[in-house]
């Protein structure tokens, strides 16, 4: 059974077992912080920290002011909670790393429910083909600071083992 929740403008539903692409973006248009390597590294890390303690990710894809992520919460774990983590922590890391105080990221959050197990194929080929999309890259595996960069790195022994996925 869905729940419909307002966190803001948006309504959110929120449908225990089922998979969610979410988007969030940087609170002002025109930033691009995430553009910078070591800010998109944070972010990434505060991804992969949580990954099957809180939910497994399926695919994400930082963009130079937004970003993409497939997510399934485990059993117990609510969207709203995860992504306050998620946004909190990396505004505070982020901010601190820029040298900058403020709000980071928009307070709503896209989210679309995925039904079905093409629905979340169909949406990590949107994640992980957005650069390409973006022109920021001709080949998914090209952009670094996505899930189809870091196993393009991890197989090229560029990367440390996280335990992902």
């Amino acid at each position: 059974m869905s729940n419909i929740r307002r966190r803001g403008y948006l309504p959110h539903i929120e449908s225990p077992g089922r998979s969610y692409l979410l988007t969030f973006r940087l609170q002002e248009r025109g930033d691009a912080w995430l553009r910078q390597p070591e800010v998109a590294s944070q972010i990434e890390g505060i991804l992969l920290f949580r990954h099957r303690m809180d939910y497994s990710v399926y695919a994400w894809c930082i963009m130079p002011d937004h970003v993409h992520l497939v997510l399934l919460p485990l059993q117990g774990r609510k969207l709203p909670a995860i992504l306050h983590r998620i946004k909190g922590f990396s505004a505070r890391r982020c901010n601190a790393l820029l040298g900058r105080e403020g709000i980071f990221w928009q307070q709503e959050t896209h989210d679309s429910l995925l039904y079905s197990d093409r629905d979340r194929e169909a949406a990590v080929e949107y994640v992980v083909t957005n650069p390409v999309r973006a022109g920021l890259c001709q080949r998914v595996d090209h952009w670094r600071w996505s899930s189809a960069g870091y196993r393009a790195q991890m197989s090229a022994g560029l990367l440390g083992p996280w335990q992902w996925p």
